[in-house]
């Protein structure tokens, strides 16, 4: 039985096929609400060397903030963050296909 988005708690369905592949963003910003430094993959692995890959680089700042994000179906969601010196893990258990 398909799912109805009218419903609460269901998810509404993809109607456009090209936004139901996900896309993957790092971003990395060297102060909070600051200008933010960005790179898109399709590929989860390549944003997350990114990530880890500035984190090396950048992350001792106090002020940086690092963020991996997955786009898809036009909703967006948080996988990691790089925040004030520490790993903050905030995926969630959305992860229901579109």
């Amino acid at each position: 039985m398909p799912s109805d988005p009218t419903t609460p708690g269901t998810a509404p369905p993809c109607d456009i096929p090209e936004t139901s592949t996900p896309t993957f963003t790092a971003s990395l910003q060297f102060t909070a609400g600051g200008p933010a430094v960005t790179g898109q993959w399709s590929r989860e692995q390549t944003a997350r060397a990114t990530f880890t890959s500035w984190i090396g680089l950048y992350g001792s700042n106090p002020d940086v903030v690092i963020r991996i994000t997955a786009t898809s179906c036009g909703r967006t969601r948080m996988l990691e963050s790089w925040d004030h010196g520490r790993l903050l893990d905030t995926a969630t258990d959305d992860t229901r296909p579109c």
